[in-house]
């Protein structure tokens, strides 16, 4: 970018210019530019000590929870940047997604955003060589509400050493920059909610608090924030060209959508050109022979089996190759509970539930306070009928570990299926009160409170569980029987239409919108090309 006119680059271990060297094609021989400037010192100290204004900074720090980098994401570092910023300027804020809980992430968010208002997400993802699906996230800080002149941007994309940079990521045109958006000020206050902040002498972030419980940030985590760019856009262009942009960014959120619940082959299907998805297509496949490499290489190391085992076995095809080394870690540690868990799993996913069922009980023989175990072994017994043994084993779960969101979800499940409707309501809630994100939890708690006859808590309910995840046909489903149980058919109609776009061949949709056509036909008093094919009830969770 011609306009840049200087770049200071501030880091405090020197072994990194060394490595910077041996980057050089990946950077653009960056350290050769006489507009570079690296200085070896402590970041935060450098800013707070000068005297100079920027018109951007960009930090990028290791982790929240590192020792060396965790007060590059307390309120005072973020006020000390405000305060060396120019009117104009832009603050952007490297934060990864792994080793943070969701609670632990919104607290770095809301940190920022209690000194910088003015602040979006930006979300990279994509499939690596080694087959993983991986992320990481962009605050940045704007002086004024988000607002991008899409004609302004175009033009920076266009040098011929910028696209050439960016073009095999499929960031050379706006539209591929636009689909990393995650959301801007408003929706990310409402998505953040209150909470703590992080501070020099109360760093939450830097260690392990009540705040980490829970699973792990994933991809899906950003799901139920996300928002379109569009109405950030101007400078659109005349009537047809704004309306062919904003079809554009609709099936590339679409598409992202799909990428984020790990369905490359159905992105694909939707831009079978974009070189992204291409790639990561790819990288899957490139991902299973690597994968198969290494477990060769360590073909006697159960722990290293058992962590690849567990990488690859929810990867489009990757199946076999999961069953096969967990077999082969068995072979080697007939007592590896993990492993024994996790076969579990994947032979839950062939519908082999016997086979799960003993290799669960054989975890637990070997670690009888396996939480997860527990909740496993209690999903086979649910799927089996055996209903009061699999309560058994999610309350041992729970005693073992009382913030597991996920048996508190089973355990209502299981509850509501023996007609105890308060007792799971509960649970239910309880597990939204530790991951308030989870669609399928939503939507649990609502086919309880609509079996309770509470159809405005159930309805409130769907529809949340849809703004988390709207390709979900089932959902779509069970919002439209609620609708109708309260008579709102031309809205019922809608969500079953919705589930049959999502899911042509379901059954129950088809008949729920044809008994719902003739219901409103026979209101109106006019003749209905639809007959009632019978009625049709919430399903079991």
């Amino acid at each position: 970018f011609p306009e840049v006119e200087s770049l200071e680059v501030v880091d405090l271990e020197s072994s990194v210019v060394e490595a910077a060297r041996l980057l050089e094609d990946e950077n653009n021989r960056l350290l050769d530019s006489p507009k570079v400037k690296v200085i070896i010192d402590d970041g935060r100290n450098y800013i707070l000590t000068s005297q100079k204004k920027w018109p951007v900074i960009v930090s990028d720090a290791t982790h929240p929870k590192s020792s060396d980098s965790w007060v590059l994401y307390t309120r005072e570092f973020y006020r000390t940047v405000k305060e060396h910023l120019t009117d104009d300027a832009v603050f952007v804020q490297w934060l990864p997604i792994h080793g943070l809980s969701p609670t632990e992430y919104r607290i770095v968010v809301r940190t920022m955003q209690s000194v910088f208002p003015h602040t979006s997400i930006w979300l990279s993802h994509g499939i690596n060589e080694t087959g993983v699906h991986v992320g990481y996230t962009l605050l940045a800080a704007t002086p004024q509400r988000l607002a991008i002149d899409a004609a302004a941007w175009q033009h920076r994309l266009s040098g011929p050493a910028v696209a050439r940079d960016l073009r095999p990521w499929g960031l050379d045109s706006p539209v591929g920059w636009w689909e990393t958006f995650v959301c801007a000020e408003d929706a990310l206050r409402q998505w953040v909610g209150e909470g703590p902040v992080n501070t020099d002498d109360l760093p939450f972030t830097q260690y392990r608090t009540r705040y980490s419980r829970g699973e792990e940030c994933t991809l899906a985590t950003f799901r139920p924030a996300l928002e379109s760019i569009w109405p950030y856009l101007t400078n659109t262009g005349n009537q047809s060209q704004s309306a062919h942009l904003k079809d554009r960014l609709a099936l590339h959120g679409r598409a992202n959508r799909l990428m984020l619940a790990g369905r490359t082959a159905d992105a694909l299907a939707l831009l079978p050109e974009d070189p992204k998805i291409r790639r990561c297509r790819q990288n899957e496949a490139v991902g299973l022979r690597y994968t198969l490499a290494l477990a060769e290489h360590h073909r006697d190391n159960a722990r290293v089996l058992a962590w690849l085992a567990h990488t690859v076995t929810s990867r489009p095809g990757g199946s076999d190759l999961g069953l096969a080394l967990y077999e082969r870690v068995l072979a080697l540690e007939p007592d590896h509970a993990q492993a024994h868990n996790n076969l579990g799993v994947a032979l839950v996913r062939r519908g082999n539930l016997a086979r799960a069922v003993e290799h669960y009980r054989r975890a637990l023989e070997a670690e009888p306070r396996y939480a997860r175990a527990h909740n496993n072994l209690a999903v086979a017994l649910m799927q089996r009928g055996e209903l009061e043994r699999a309560v058994d084993h999610l309350r041992r779960a729970l005693r073992i570990e009382p913030d597991y969101a996920e048996a508190h979800d089973n355990l209502g499940i299981a509850l509501a299926a023996q007609g105890r409707y308060e007792d799971a309501i509960a649970h239910h809630r309880r597990a939204l009160a530790i991951s308030p994100d989870v669609a399928e939890t939503h939507s649990n708690l609502s086919m309880a409170l609509a079996r309770q006859g509470r159809l405005a808590e159930a309805i409130s309910g769907f529809e949340r569980a849809l703004e988390i995840a709207p390709d979900s046909a089932k959902n779509h489903f069970n919002l439209g029987i609620a609708l109708a149980g309260r008579g709102e058919l031309d809205r019922a109609s809608e969500h079953f239409r919705q589930a049959l776009r999502i899911q042509p061949d379901y059954e129950a949709a088809q008949r729920a919108l044809a008994r719902a056509l003739h219901e409103q036909a026979q209101r109106s008093g006019a003749p209905s090309a639809h007959s009632p094919l019978g009625g049709d009830a919430l399903p079991a969770p």
